[in-house]
């Protein structure tokens, strides 16, 4: 990563700055696979000139007080939309006291990860907040050329507000590939696996939009040697699709799913374990998972779309998003003609 670059876009925005106040808060736990802690990595250990403050929803308030007495920071922003009732009132919450640091003249940039919400809910509302949100901020922040145009269109702003800085990599911990599949046994009570079997991986929130239930079928229909684990807890509003993906499984020794949250050392067994990750988005901009698939040297599935399109690896199987369930069906098909 090219720290200059994005340290250089906070300077253009406040040549005084030194203080960097960020939403949502770096997760130091499992900082290995925390986005926000390899954004800012470098900063964190090398630039003592810097200091990063994390918010939470209740201390938006604090970036207005501040700003009254301090110019010389700026609010980096991550993740602006809403999917219920309940984080509509935390937006609008949120949204209030960035308007208020907006009015005194803060600095904002806001990251835009997603086009819409994951579960394709207040499509329409989202669209105004993050419209308004895209207006109040002096620079918006996408991980590829490819976001620029579909942002700046979907939302009406100038491409002249946009900046590009890739998405940063993952902490990996390599292992070998048997003593991985052994800990999957031992861990996760998951069968051991045998030499000749090519192991698949669906990994992070088990969601709608992750089209699981597509891949599912796919290998109901393969031969045996095929084995996949969808990995990842249940994310909020999906525990009736996680009952569906259950019922479609015809081979409880072939398909497995393991619904929990993985901290780092336990990701590293998953991703050191498999042959391939299989991934089977809906609709996305970016991916988290998709870069850490990268970063671990598994070869990766992917449609052609968003930032995917952008990926050049000698690992990426990278598929028309039109056709990609039946070209995913032959491609593992020919991985029995060629074993």
């Amino acid at each position: 990563m090219n720290l200059e670059k994005l340290i250089e876009g906070y300077l253009a925005l406040n040549k005084n700055f030194n203080t960097l106040y960020i939403f949502p808060s770096i997760n130091y736990k499992d900082k290995s696979t925390d986005y926000l802690y390899q954004l800012y990595k470098e900063i964190l250990l090398k630039q003592e000139k810097i200091k990063i403050i994390p918010l939470n929803v209740l201390s938006h308030p604090k970036i207005f007080f501040k700003k009254l007495f301090n110019s010389r920071f700026i609010l980096h922003y991550h993740w602006f939309e809403f999917q219920g009732i309940k984080s509509f009132v935390g937006i609008l919450w949120r949204f209030f006291w960035i308007l208020l640091y907006r009015i005194l003249g803060g600095k904002i940039v806001w990251t835009i990860h997603n086009q819409y919400p994951h579960n394709k809910k207040y499509i329409k509302i989202n669209r105004f907040l993050q419209c308004s949100m895209a207006k109040l901020s002096q620079r918006l922040h996408v991980h590829c050329n490819t976001a620029i145009d579909i942002i700046s269109d979907y939302l009406k702003i100038n491409k002249d507000k946009f900046f590009v800085y890739t998405h940063p990599d993952f902490e990996v911990k390599l292992m070998d590939k048997i003593s991985a599949r052994r800990s999957l046994n031992i861990d996760f009570d998951i069968p051991c696996f045998s030499d000749n079997d090519i192991l698949f991986l669906m990994y992070g929130n088990i969601a709608k939009y992750k089209g699981i239930k597509e891949i599912i079928k796919i290998f109901n229909e393969q031969r045996l040697n095929k084995k996949l684990i969808i990995a990842g807890s249940v994310k909020k509003g999906n525990r009736k699709y996680l009952d569906e993906i259950n019922s479609m499984i015809e081979d409880t020794n072939k398909i497995f799913i393991i619904n929990k949250f993985f901290n780092d050392d336990e990701t590293s067994v998953l991703f050191n374990a498999v042959d391939f990750v299989i991934f089977n988005f809906d609709e996305i901009l970016s991916s988290g998972s998709v870069i850490l698939a990268l970063n671990y040297e598994r070869k990766i599935i992917i449609p052609k779309i968003g930032c995917l399109s952008e990926l050049k690896s000698d690992k990426i199987i990278a598929l028309e998003k039109e056709n990609y369930l039946n070209d995913l069906s032959e491609y593992l098909k020919s991985l029995n003609e060629n074993k």
